[in-house]
Formats: structure tokens, sequence, C-alpha cells
């Protein structure tokens, strides 16, 4: 719920999420309000800039007296947290930068506890391979006496580009030449490169998202926009309609997204493909778990969006299915953009490592379908342990896989109902995730069994409610379902449902009022007084349409 709508709309929400038990807090009664306030402001349910209601509106809300109201206001003004606009209202300022923010909940203050203690604990912030062991064997040696010349070469070592190529083609479907490379250090570098390349003034993103977005996109004007996502995807129309405006730029994970894991089906892979021939957006696709879809594969899996659109741009990485420690990365994209690439990595630091492109290269050369078909498995066996020890050990969480429509997605989101500070009421489960939001207490748990980069412990959801991530923003959540009917060409917008009503039965009218021998003028005759005053806009758009 966005507070901007909170003020005289939907009071509720302000009853029931900010200022929920609110008197069994101790102190005043102005001093619990001003509690109250604060702790939502610290948890990010209320935003800076954000308007409270009107003092007498929130009295008759939290049933106390208009004065107890106005204390708390001057209480927390005097410290800098809220604003007064004379003739305006009053606004949120946020909680000042000297001052100290509490401990989100009772599990953030223990898992905190047991870091700092550095005592003993499964670390599932890093969604990458933990150790070497699962590598096919390689001889370093021939990696380091393959290298040649002065290495500096910002597309890549040759030898890489090949084996990139390969491996797209082979184990991803997607067609792919040597000269459409270009080798960088890492995903995340591949990102920043073509945020500064491509002339993006909007970037469209699903919430939630890989977070490494938001760092890459920092230093530039994109402004990041949300699209609506379902469990098959982001959806196609609302991308198309965001893509009107000039400069957008869409950044989509198909086949594994992180964090969610689905897999996108290929009805809706097509609707975007068309949308990016169209030149209405372009499309940036992420495939770096491409080669980690769990479970025995469907026949005919879902080509990427590369393979379907020659528009559409590509990034990889082998830091999910070999090693993060490389810093490996590629961008697949078409002339003239991969020269203005080329000349961006160049100005940026030269070249990746020659010795990891070496490796790197070596590494991808050794692997076939056995050592795939094996590493999935092994990566299937230990998600499917982690969830049996969650369910085992702390049997009040919940695991919640991707959707049916996702296939077998990469990965498993843990969530788990974190004890709040205050006690609970009913209706206030959102207030309860909120405050675990901030907290070290989320992780989205991958199938290697560790999780997704923007997240760290655990996961806090409500039993009833969407968890809404911490890197969208607050505008946008939850997207508004938006019905769509896509098919291979594109998507297209359905009916409105009152076309009948305004379009269509005054046509038909008209033409029957014709064949009478009437005028039109809302189905009455020519110099009924009433007739004239019902001739509205049904009445002009019909005789438009008759012209």
């Amino acid at each position: 719920m966005d507070q901007d709508r909170g003020d005289s709309r939907n009071l509720t929400w302000w009853a029931e999420v900010v200022f929920a038990g609110w008197r069994q807090r101790p102190g005043p009664r102005y001093q619990k309000l001003a509690a109250a306030l604060l702790e939502a402001i610290d948890r990010d349910i209320l935003q800076q800039g954000g308007r409270v209601p009107a003092e007498r509106t929130l009295a008759a809300v939290v049933g106390a007296s208009r004065g107890t109201v106005v204390a708390c206001f001057e209480e927390l003004v005097k410290a800098g947290v809220l604003t007064r606009r004379q003739g305006s209202g009053t606004y949120v300022a946020g909680r000042p930068s000297w001052a100290a923010r509490p401990a989100g909940s009772t599990v953030a203050t223990r898992l905190l506890r047991r870091v700092a203690e550095d005592r003993e604990s499964i670390d599932l912030s890093v969604s990458a391979p933990g150790d070497l062991r699962h590598l096919p064997r390689i001889d370093p040696e021939a990696a380091w006496r393959s290298l040649d010349g002065h290495g500096l070469d910002p597309a890549g070592l040759p030898r890489l580009r090949r084996e990139v190529a390969r491996h797209l083609t082979e184990y991803q479907g997607l067609p792919t030449h040597p000269g459409q490379l270009v080798i960088t250090a890492g995903a995340q570098e591949a990102l920043w490169l073509l945020a500064r390349t491509l002339p993006a003034r909007k970037v469209l993103a699903s919430c939630p998202t890989y977070p490494g977005l938001a760092s890459a996109l920092g230093g530039t004007r994109a402004e990041r926009t949300v699209v609506p996502a379902d469990a098959a995807g982001e959806d196609a129309r609302a991308i198309e309609r965001a893509g009107r405006a000039p400069g957008a730029v869409a950044y989509l994970m198909p086949t594994g997204h992180n964090p969610t894991g689905t897999v996108m089906p290929l009805l809706r892979r097509q609707a975007l493909a068309a949308i990016a021939d169209a030149g209405r957006v372009t499309i940036v696709e992420d495939l770096t778990l491409a080669d980690l879809v769990l479970g025995a594969p469907p026949p005919g899996a879902p080509p990427p969006l590369a393979a379907l659109s020659s528009r559409v741009i590509a990034v990889g990485s082998v830091a999910k299915v070999l090693w993060g420690g490389l810093r490996v990365g590629w961008i697949r994209a078409a002339e003239p953009l991969r020269p203005a690439i080329v000349a961006r990595k160049a100005a940026l630091n030269l070249a990746a490592p020659a010795t990891s492109q070496a490796l790197a290269a070596q590494l991808l050369a050794a692997i076939d379908g056995g050592w795939l078909a094996a590493h999935r498995a092994a990566l299937t066996e230990r998600r499917d342990l982690l969830l049996a020890l969650v369910a085992r050990h702390l049997p009040a969480w919940r695991a919640q896989p991707p959707g049916p429509a996702c296939r077998c997605g990469p990965g498993s989101l843990l969530t788990a109902p974190t004890p709040s500070p205050t006690p609970a009421r009913p209706g206030t489960a959102s207030r309860s995730w909120r405050a675990a939001r901030r907290a070290p207490t989320a992780a989205t748990a991958t199938s290697s069994g560790s999780p997704s980069p923007n997240s760290r412990a655990l996961s806090s959801s409500p039993p009833s409610a969407s968890p809404r991530p911490g890197n969208c923003t607050r505008k946008t959540w939850p997207p508004p379902p938006l019905p769509v009917l896509v098919i291979p060409n594109g998507p297209v917008p359905p009916p409105r449902p009152d076309h009948d009503r305004q379009v269509v039965a005054p046509i038909r009218a008209a033409r029957l009022s014709r064949r009478l021998g009437l005028s039109w003028l809302g189905g009455r005759r020519r110099g009924d007084e009433a007739g004239r005053c019902a001739g509205g806009s049904g009445a002009r758009r019909a005789r438009r349409r008759l012209r």
C-alpha cells in the first residue's frame, strides 16, 4: 500500500499497518503514536516525502484526541522526522542521520549477533558455487602456455570467444559467431557497459529482479520502471505500452529468473521477440542461469529471446555454472552496437584479465552434455536436501518453489513469518513482513542451495500477502493486474467492457434510424427536446463512423 494514497482515501491502511498496536507501547500516548510513526519510517513503510493525514483525521483513525496527535506531530517535527508545509500539510522528512536505527526483529538480532561473533553459520548470500570440486578436469599449465602477445584485446581472447560461441550454440540453443561477442569481467560489468552504451532513458524490469541491476545503472540518468509479471514472466503488453516512450530498455531473464527461478514459456517469448523486432523496446536478455534449469528438461525447451529476434542483446557469465572467481562474462550484440561496446570496454579497463580468460576457455571446452547432466543432478539433490532440512528443523517456515508455469526453474524461494517486536493483530500481516525487509533475514535459495545475491539468510513474507522486495520502488508495487491476450505475432489488448454499449449499439441504431427515415439523436426523433439532450458522445461517434 502506497502511503501517498493513505492520507484521506484509505485510512484503514494507516490504522492497521502504521499504527497497529500503538497502545501497547510504553510511555505517554503522544509518545506511543510518535514511536509507531518512527518505526514505520525505519522499516520503510513510510517513505520520505509522503504525506501524513491531517490531525483531526488521524485522531479519529487511531481513536485518540486531537491534542494527542498535535503533541505527537510537534515531537517529531522538533526531531526532524516530520516537516510542516503551510497550507499543504505534514510530510515525512525521514529519520535524522545522527539517530541510530533499532534492530528490525528478534530473528535479525540473533543472526547479526551470530555473524558478529564469528560462530558457525551457513551463508546463503552468494548465489555461486561454494568450491571447485564440481569443475571439469583441465590442465592449468596448458591454459598458461596458451597465452601469447600483450593480452590486452578489449573484445576478449579469440579462443575464449570461440568457446563461448560454441557453448551458446550447442547447449543454450543460441546460434552465435565469435565476432558477435565481447568478453567482460562478469555479467555485472556487461550490464554496466550496456547501461552506458545504449541510449537508455527508461529501464524496464520485473519486481523482484537481479539486485546488481541497480548498481549497474548507478551514475546514469536511466529511470527504473517496474513492469508487472506473473508465473510466466514479464507482461509483454505492459512492456510494449511502456516502450512507447523513446529510449526504453527491458532487462529480462526468461530462462532462470533471478531470484524467482521462473522459465518463460514459448508463447510469451514470441510476443516479446515481436516487440523487439518492431524496434519499440531494446531487450537485454540475461542468460547467466540458463544452464542450471533443474529437473528433466521438457521436450522442445523454449529458445532464448536472442534466437527469436536479432535485435535482442544477450549477456551471460560463467559464475553460476563454473566458478564466480573467474570473473568472466560476455555480451552478444550485433553491429553497430558491438564496436561501441568494445570502445567503452577499452576505455574502462583495457581488457578482461587474460589468465581468467584462458582458464575459462579451458573449462568451457571441457564441458559436455554428460557433465552438465551430472552437475544439474547434483544441484537438484542439494536443493531437495535443503528443503527437507528446512521442513524438519524449521517447521514454521515454508518453501515456495516456482509455480507450475515455470516448468523446472533454477531456484526456490524460502519464506518464513518472522516475529514482530510488537504484538500482531488481524490485518497487520504486511507490517510483519515489512519489519523484516531491512533486516538480514531474507534469502532466496537457488538450485545449488545458495540464494540470490539480494538476500542474506532467510526470507520473510506474510501468510496472505505477496512480499514487496527491497529493490523496488514503492509507487510501482504491487503492479496492477493486467489482462493479456498473447498471440505469436505479438500482444493484443482485450476488448473494453463498455465497447458494445458505446460503439456497437449506437452504430446499429443509427443504421436502423436511417432505414426508417429518422435522424439519429440518441435514439429519438428530431424535434424531441429530450432526444437532443440524449444525443451524447455515443451518437457523435456513430455519426463519425457512418460518414
